[in-house]
């Protein structure tokens, strides 16, 4: 018989839900690399956008592949160091100039997190290989730390290693690449550019609204319905998919479960971690209730603005209280707070400024993060200029 004097538990765990753009083009980037090297992809287009690419974007993708590993590496960094309520996380042009803005010492921190990740892909997943064995024994270590990395020598042996871990020969190319942070941004730019241009972008304006309804929607359902589910019933739920025991347990017992809804991802799931986050990039199914809702308002024929209704509607009401406009302008100039302090600037009671933030959640105005059983609010400057930007497609600019 067997006793349980000792039984591991799992502790509480934070859910939350990002709308990305960066997430979802890098995953672009990814799935476009994987149909151009004639590996299988979830959904044709990747496909259909690997075939029209420049040759210059074909060339750069082949340039920076190896480095980024398909652009999963990419993914990460962009997680990492993009705020959630920043405007790089909705809009293209934000996001380019924040690219343009890296600093040589910040590209090579998102090379030395390519080199991570790849040995680590390497030692985990993949047979031994003479040569890469023979740099990691130089080398010292499977797993080079920022002080290995900081040796101009001991990075040259890493980069080595991470790149023949690939099965590529002829490296010398990656290899200068790597060294030299500010052609490999100039490539990686060009090619972001060549891949937003040549079919992301229509793409973009076509699934956001969706994903946006699904982070809002979900955002609801984990303070209702899923306020106490299990991290396997909470996926099944919103992705209609189980991974592999080997990728649940590690949810399982992470303290903060990040969702991050990715279009062209299909029927699979991709996981990640980042600090002590756990993210799951998803698709949401064509049966989800949100997903339903908004291509039903979408392709609705009898009125031509009624997926802008449906949209400004709760916006319109909550922007037009005082009290709800008051929290917004606080939040503008202050920055990230709790309900607490709010009400303290405003001068009003708390239980009025969790009414009105009940509604601020309703309508998409405000971010919430959730941490430590605390809720921490941001404006959500995109929705805001989303409104101001309907309001002047249905009065007229």
């Amino acid at each position: 018989m067997q006793r349980g004097y000792l039984i591991p538990t799992y502790a509480q765990r934070e859910w939350d839900m990002q709308f990305s753009l960066p997430a979802n083009l890098s995953t672009a980037m990814l799935l476009v690399d994987y149909a151009a090297h004639g590996l299988a992809t979830p959904t044709s287009w990747p496909a259909m956008i690997a075939a029209h690419l420049p040759k210059q974007a074909r060339a750069d993708l082949d340039a920076i592949r190896t480095i980024l590993a398909h652009g999963a590496v990419l993914r990460e960094y962009f997680l990492k160091h993009i705020a959630s309520d920043a405007t790089a996380q909705y809009e293209w042009p934000a996001l380019r100039l924040w690219l343009e803005r890296l600093s040589p010492a910040e590209i090579e921190e998102l090379i030395n997190d390519s080199i991570r990740s790849n040995l680590a892909y390497y030692r985990r997943y993949m047979e031994p290989q003479l040569e890469v064995e023979d740099y990691l024994e130089r080398l010292g270590t499977a797993t080079p730390d920022d002080a290995v990395l900081a040796n101009p020598k001991q990075r040259r042996t890493a980069m080595q290693a991470s790149i023949l871990s690939w099965g590529r020969t002829g490296y010398e190319s990656t290899l200068a690449l790597m060294e030299h942070p500010e052609r490999f941004s100039a490539i990686l730019l060009t090619f972001l550019e060549a891949l937003w241009q040549q079919g992301f972008s229509a793409e973009w304006e076509r699934q956001r609204m969706v994903l946006a309804t699904h982070v809002e929607m979900t955002r609801t359902r984990f303070t209702t319905d899923l306020a106490n589910a299990q991290p396997d019933d909470v996926l099944f739920r919103l992705t209609g998919r189980h991974p592999t025991e080997e990728w649940m347990e590690p949810l399982r017992q992470s303290p903060r479960i990040i969702l991050v809804p990715c279009a062209h991802l299909g029927s699979y799931l991709s996981i990640t971690q980042i600090g002590d986050s756990q993210y799951v990039f998803y698709e949401p199914p064509a049966s989800s209730d949100n997903v339903v809702q908004v291509r039903r308002i979408a392709s609705s024929a009898a009125s031509p603005q009624a997926m802008d209704r449906e949209l400004l509607d709760p916006a319109l009401e909550a922007l037009g209280n005082a009290t709800s406009m008051t929290i917004l302008m606080i939040l503008s100039s202050q920055g990230e707070m709790i309900a607490q302090q709010i009400a303290e600037h405003a001068d009003v009671h708390q239980s009025t400024i969790s009414r009105h933030f009940a509604q601020l959640e309703r309508a998409g105005l405000v971010l919430v993060r959730r941490t430590a059983g605390m809720k921490y609010y941001t404006v959500n400057r995109q929705r805001i200029r989303d409104v101001c930007q309907l309001l002047l497609k249905i009065f007229g600019e």
